[in-house]
């Protein structure tokens, strides 16, 4: 009973530290109205994060492969199954697995 003390007094200790954030969505407007940003600046510019030449050429490759799955699915409904299984049979043979053993008594 101690140790779930200790664990539940730790565990609401680093919640109250941790809850050191804004207290909403218009905190950051509510402190410039009351004036406890006034030394804090805006920065002069915003840096622009490019990706490597690779890493931007294998995004642009999964996102065709992936278009054009989506269109393989969309013109065709049996492409969703590649095995070739259809909805019903694959119902049937699922109630077949879920049938509970017989009694043994």
């Amino acid at each position: 009973m101690k140790r779930f003390a200790a664990v539940i007094a730790a565990g609401l200790a680093l919640g109250a530290c941790a809850n050191i954030g804004p207290r909403g969505p218009f905190e950051a407007e509510r402190a410039l109205r009351e004036g406890r940003l006034a030394g804090v600046t805006a920065p002069e510019t915003i840096p622009e994060v490019t990706l490597p030449r690779a890493e931007t050429v294998r995004r642009e490759s999964d996102a065709e492969a992936t278009l054009r799955r989506r269109d393989a699915v969309l013109g065709d409904p049996r492409a969703a199954h590649p095995d070739g299984e259809d909805t019903e049979s694959f119902a049937g043979s699922a109630r077949q697995r879920a049938q509970p053993p017989a009694r043994a008594d």
